[in-house]
């Protein structure tokens, strides 16, 4: 009697059967809720990874809500009709929030792990049966920093006029969700005024990524190969988790100046503590940082990986 492969897979079993395996513990629910405004915005739910995930999957940052609430409140400048990018996404609470606040199109990056994606997408389904219109214009491709660029790019490959222009009228009718303190809005002197390149992303997000000191320059040539030179803005929020490395966190920025990027401080907000367990001021712990950077797509100063490295190790 022949056996199939099903056959011997359920044989085997029956030999040498598993041992009971622990489930998989539950993901994790949180909500985002837009600040108040005149247009009624249904807050954001988003699962996180259920166990501990070394790429911090399981983990909702302050800064990623911080991130958000300055979406809000720049939308014209920052949000509406601009291709934004995620990197590091987690969760994608501050895309998502791109793109309910009218972004044309909003692509959401991580590390290239199954679990991680599958999360993701699934947190882009769940808002979309609530956010009418985000289908289709926030998508989910991964990403390792440093590495191939074309598989984020593709996204947002130019379509026939019309059909651009059809998709960027009917987003979340950005229109009708006004920035509600303008006040609040930078008033940065850096602010671009020249027309968007539909190829490239206007607006880049990064919400605590800098503490993975090693990975600087890759983030930063990923920035440099997405953003758009003439009116992109890279927005870079994060806490010194670990204020003894305070130092180290701090060296993305200068790195980034060298390499001809403009850095402005426009964030600085007391959220409490994200790690308890952890020491150090607790005056820096608990706070979040948020600045723009911008460049005009020239390398000032290349940097070779052994001497990155070498940098990070000061």
């Amino acid at each position: 009697m022949s056996v199939t492969s099903d056959d011997e897979d359920n044989l085997m079993g029956d030999m040498f059967p598993e041992p009971p395996r622990p489930a998989t513990p539950p993901p994790t629910i949180k909500t985002y809720t837009f600040p108040s405004s005149t247009a009624q915005l249904a807050p954001l739910t988003v699962s996180l990874i259920g166990s501990h995930h070394s790429l911090w999957g399981h983990i909702l940052f302050e800064s990623s809500l911080v991130m958000s609430n300055h979406l809000f409140h720049n939308q014209s400048r920052l949000v509406s009709g601009k291709n934004v990018v995620e990197f590091g996404a987690g969760a994608g609470v501050p895309g998502l929030a791109a793109g309910v606040l009218g972004a044309r199109k909003v692509v959401l990056t991580d590390y290239p792990s199954v679990e991680l994606l599958k999360n993701l997408e699934e947190n882009v389904r769940e808002n979309s049966a609530v956010h009418k219109g985000l289908d289709g214009r926030v998508v989910v491709e991964g990403h390792v920093w440093g590495r191939d660029c074309a598989p984020v790019l593709k996204h947002l490959q130019v379509e026939e006029k019309s059909e651009s222009d059809t998709a960027t009228s009917t987003t979340t009718s950005s229109s009708t969700i006004p920035d509600p303190d303008l006040s609040r809005a930078s008033s940065s002197s850096l602010a671009p005024n020249t027309l968007p390149d539909p190829s490239k992303f206007q607006t880049l997000l990064l919400s605590d990524l800098i503490f993975n000191h090693s990975q600087h320059l890759a983030l930063l040539r990923s920035l440099e190969r997405l953003i758009d030179p003439a009116c992109g803005t890279a927005l870079v929020f994060h806490s010194h988790h670990l204020p003894q490395h305070r130092a180290r966190d701090l060296k993305f920025f200068e790195l980034a100046e060298k390499r001809g990027w403009t850095v402005e401080k426009v964030v600085e907000e007391v959220r409490g503590v994200q790690f308890v367990d952890d020491g150090g001021d607790v005056g820096l712990r608990e706070r979040v940082w948020g600045r723009e950077m911008r460049w005009d797509g020239v390398v000032r100063e290349e940097e070779s990986d052994s001497e990155s490295e070498a940098a990070d190790k000061k």
